[in-house]
């Protein structure tokens, strides 16, 4: 379960970067949000959304990959700034005069991603 669909959207990203999947948004609404692999002919996908007269969101469909990753990932597209941003959050406050090479390096350690 989860608070709001930003907390959800999230977590299904933090889950694709620690597997090397990518995916895309399929449906994103109010009250539903489906992600899909973007790999041809793979299955793989998360569904959730907030069932009615209830306020948290909830993951009921989880379907696995099927794909088979020919290499590992050098560059992550779901990983984008504003999820550093929100990850590092931080850190990065504490450090007001942090440069991007600190953080693009803070980047390769922890997720070992470009």
């Amino acid at each position: 379960m989860f608070d709001t669909k930003k907390k959800l959207k999230y977590a299904v990203i933090k889950w694709a970067i620690s597997t090397q999947r990518v995916f895309r948004t399929h449906i994103s609404s109010p009250t539903n949000y489906t992600v899909k692999c973007v790999e041809t002919g793979c299955p793989g996908k998360v569904h959730g959304h907030v069932p009615k007269y209830d306020i948290h969101w909830v993951v009921t469909i989880v379907v696995p990959h099927n794909c088979v990753r020919k290499n590992l990932l050098v560059k992550h597209p779901n990983l984008t700034s504003s999820l550093i941003a929100q990850l590092m959050y931080t850190e990065i406050v504490e450090k007001k005069d942090m440069e991007a090479k600190h953080i693009q390096t803070a980047v390769k350690v922890k997720w070992n991603y470009v």
